[in-house]
This record gives structure tokens, C-alpha cells and sequence, in this order.
């Protein structure tokens, strides 16, 4: 009720903050009626919306103003996803984008690559969270393939793709796209844990360490299946006395081959 009262009074710019309103209640009596002027949208816990979102960012045109869409435990789904890329290729302005915990598998990151790939997707991207879906090596393959080439690869600070179903494969790919050293300025936080990387996407990702720049302080890698082969391959990359040690923080090894202490406070 609030944002259709908003929208009628015409004004410009307004943030829409419907935490855990109920299943439909969106979808019916307010995602219609939000102005395209709109420039933040946080539909956090809300089900059901996705579709209704996705028309809203092509009809009124707001794709091309949004800057935030918090659209995090929404059971978007891999249809949800499909649908949403198409409004989001439009996305010129967006800061911000949080899918996690979506029941997003790899057909539903492969149409998000793409629509992260298209040149009029936004250039400003800061934060990226589809962390808490089930995107197996396949998706993570493709997301590789559109951040090699994406608008956003000099500005992006946050990723975030914790407790997917990642393996070798797949770390390997996202390794191979930091090695462009496209990420290199702007890349603080990387959170790669609660997958399923062995020794072989770790010796990978040790491979693309010296693309990583000073900016990169938070490297989440624990809860894999890395081995003392792995372990060691990243410690040897980002050795004690690098320009990463001092704020780098591995946490979760099921190896002590290697350990790097944080200054900053553990994430629980």
C-alpha cells in the first residue's frame, strides 16, 4: 500500500523495502504499480515475485534506473531466472544484485550469464551474490565465461557464489577469468566456500593469484574438499610476505598445510 501511495504522489526516485510480506500480496497489489523511476527494490523472503519483477523492469522501463534489487530467498527458481534476464540486460545503472538462496540450478545461471554478458548491462556492478543455490560446474563454467567479458569486471568488489555445488571444473573456469587481471583493482571479497573444489580447482585458482590485485582482502575457500596438494599449491601462491598476506583470510581447512591469519574480524 505504501509504494502504490508513493507512486501516485509522482515522485522521483523512492527505495521499496517489502521484507516478508506475504506470498502474492507483491505480486498482486504492488510490483505492478511501482514506478520505473524506482531505484531501489528489496523483496528479501518475499515468494513468488520473480515474474511479476521481470515484467516490471521491461514494461516500465526502471531497468534502466535500478540500482539495487535485493531479491534473496524469493524462490525465484531457474524459470524465475530465465525470466528475470531479460530485464536485467537492460540493467545500465545496477549496483547491486543478491539472488541467494533461490533453488537457482545451472540453466537458470546460464540465461544470468548472459544477460551479465550483454553491453548494456550495467558497468557500476559493486556486489554479486547468488551464494545458497545449487549452480553446479556447468553454470559456474558460463558465469566465468560472461565475467571475462562483462561491463562490470573493473568495478565489481563483492562475489559472492558460497554453498553451490562448484567442483574442479568450475573453480578452474573462474580462475581463468582472474587470470585476465580484469578483476585485479577492484575485487575485495571472493567467497568460494561450502562448495565441492578439490586439489585441482585449488591448484588452479593458485595459478590466478598473481592476477589478483592489493584490493583483494577476503579469500572464503573453507568447506571444500581441498587437500593437503591444494592447500599447499595456494599457500606457496599467496605466501607469507605477499602483498596478500596480511589481510587474506582462508578460513574452514580441513588441512593444516595451510593457515592465514586475518586481521579482520572471522566471518561466523
Amino acid at each position: 500500500a505504501l509504494a502504490v501511495r508513493l507512486h501516485r504522489t509522482c515522485l522521483a526516485t523512492f527505495a521499496a523495502d517489502l521484507v516478508n510480506a506475504p506470498a502474492g500480496w507483491v505480486g498482486s497489489h504492488v510490483v505492478a504499480n511501482l514506478p520505473g523511476t524506482l531505484t531501489t527494490l528489496v523483496l528479501e523472503t518475499t515468494k513468488g515475485t520473480a515474474v511479476q519483477v521481470a515484467r516490471w523492469l521491461t514494461d516500465s522501463g526502471a531497468a534502466r534506473r535500478l540500482r539495487t534489487l535485493d531479491l534473496s530467498e524469493c524462490g525465484v527458481g531457474d524459470g524465475g531466472a530465465v525470466l528475470l534476464s531479460d530485464g536485467l540486460r537492460a540493467s545500465a545503472a545496477l549496483t547491486f544484485l543478491d539472488l541467494r538462496d533461490n533453488q537457482i540450478f545451472d540453466a537458470g545461471a546460464v540465461a544470468l550469464a548472459k544477460a551479465f554478458a550483454s553491453p548494456t548491462f550495467s558497468g557500476a556492478l559493486k556486489h554479486l551474490d547468488l551464494s545458497e543455490n545449487e549452480i553446479d560446474d556447468a553454470g559456474t563454467v558460463a558465469l566465468a565465461a560472461a565475467f571475462a567479458s562483462a561491463n562490470f569486471s573493473e568495478a565489481l568488489t563483492e562475489l559472492g557464489l558460497r554453498a553451490n555445488q562448484m567442483g574442479d571444473k568450475g573453480a578452474a573456469a573462474l580462475a581463468g577469468t582472474f587470470k585476465s587481471g580484469r578483476f585485479r583493482e577492484a575485487l575485495t571479497h571472493l567467497d568460494l566456500s561450502e562448495n565441492k573444489i578439490g586439489d585441482h580447482g585449488a591448484i588452479a585458482m593458485a595459478g590466478a593469484a598473481g592476477s589478483f590485485g592489493k584490493a583483494l582482502t577476503w579469500l572464503y575457500l573453507g568447506d571444500n574438499q581441498i587437500g593437503d596438494k591444494g592447500a599447499s599449491a595456494l599457500a606457496s601462491a599467496f605466501k607469507a610476505g605477499s602483498e596478500f598476506s596480511k589481510a587474506l583470510n582462508v578460513y574452514g581447512w580441513p588441512t593444516d598445510a595451510f593457515r592465514v591469519a586475518s586481521r579482520g574480524p572471522r566471518r561466523a
